[in-house]
């Protein structure tokens, strides 16, 4: 009698894809062992597997059901070399992760570890990857001083940098109010800086920016000097004296508004747009809120130099919004 546990195996070859954590083909596929005798056949073969974490545990272990009869127990020690509280172990919960086998107890248990299967990616990358590779990675940091976001490819220790310039088409005023940690982004293999002797210092620069569709094609011809056009507040702390807005025209990008002059910026200031009236104004206020749309003329727009620049000419209340042809 054999036992179907829910578990995939992973290739080298599956390690490098544009999917986080590594890709295993669509069918669904089993391992097969002649019950728990057949699993102790699993533990340290140097195979990664991936399953799919379905609880945290009172001892704060990751918790698995394998199948019907077997549980897979992934310990705290197993998921990370740093002590991990529960609200953290429980982002875990329904995401698949890689391990591998490292014990089979009685009660029909399997305990498993992130940390081994991590390793065993980390090589398996080293020996793979190359420049111009496609793969997706997690933010870890950014540092704003040295303008760099840095990420873990697959969560694997395999870690790189991507120049900010390199993220975005869009100018980043404020890297780590728009970029946060954890998010995911599919990159570019740019450079690979390994040293031989000692592989752990293997690490990469790779671009975001470069898989991106480039909004500033054109952008002369589309939105002409004079266009008026319906767009949506951002940022009203970006770059002092204006504020950022969009509109899905814009491919990704947003305009940078000048505030007209007779404008009251109220969510600066914390305000509703009944108390910034603070006293019956000879010409009506344009209140600047975040998330309010506004009708914009376009001042520059400009390609080469990736300018791109409106005034505000009013409020448009959203009982009156029309949808931008």
């Amino acid at each position: 009698m054999t036992t179907n546990l829910f578990m995939q195996e992973v290739t080298k070859e599956d390690l490098v894809s544009p999917i986080f954590l590594p890709q295993v083909q669509n069918q669904t596929q089993f391992i097969e062992s002649e019950q728990m005798n057949g699993l102790k056949e699993l533990v340290g073969n140097g195979k990664v597997y991936k399953v799919k974490i379905q609880a945290v545990g009172a001892d704060r272990s990751l918790r698995v059901q394998l199948n019907d009869d077997v549980l897979g127990i992934i310990p705290l020690s197993e998921v990370y070399k740093k002590d991990l509280a529960i609200k953290d172990l429980k982002r875990f919960i329904d995401r698949e992760v890689g391990v591998t086998v490292t014990d089979v107890a009685p009660g029909s248990i399997v305990y498993l570890s992130m940390i081994e299967a991590r390793e065993i990616m980390r090589k398996a990358y080293i020996e793979k990857l190359k420049e111009g590779d496609v793969v997706t990675a997690v933010v870890t940091n950014v540092d704003k001083k040295t303008l760099k976001v840095y990420v873990d490819i697959d969560g694997c220790g395999l870690r790189g940098y991507i120049p900010i310039r390199e993220w975005d088409y869009q100018f980043i005023y404020d890297p780590l109010k728009k970029i946060g940690k954890g998010t995911l982004a599919q990159i570019k293999i740019k450079k690979i800086y390994t040293n031989p002797e000692v592989d752990k210092t293997f690490a990469f620069r790779g671009s975001r920016k470069e898989l991106m569709k480039n909004p500033w094609i054109g952008i002369e011809k589309r939105f002409p000097v004079g266009t008026k056009v319906e767009a949506v507040a951002t940022d009203l702390q970006a770059v002092q004296g204006r504020f950022y807005a969009t509109s899905p025209l814009f491919n990704g990008l947003e305009i940078l508004c000048e505030y007209p002059d007779n404008s009251k910026i109220a969510a600066i200031e914390n305000l509703s747009a009944e108390d910034a009236m603070v006293e019956p104004p000879i010409k009506e206020k344009i209140i600047i809120q975040l998330g309010e749309t506004y009708l914009i003329r376009v001042q520059r727009a400009v390609e080469r130099e990736e300018k791109f620049i409106g005034k505000v000419l009013k409020h448009i209340p959203k009982s009156t919004e029309i949808v931008n042809k």
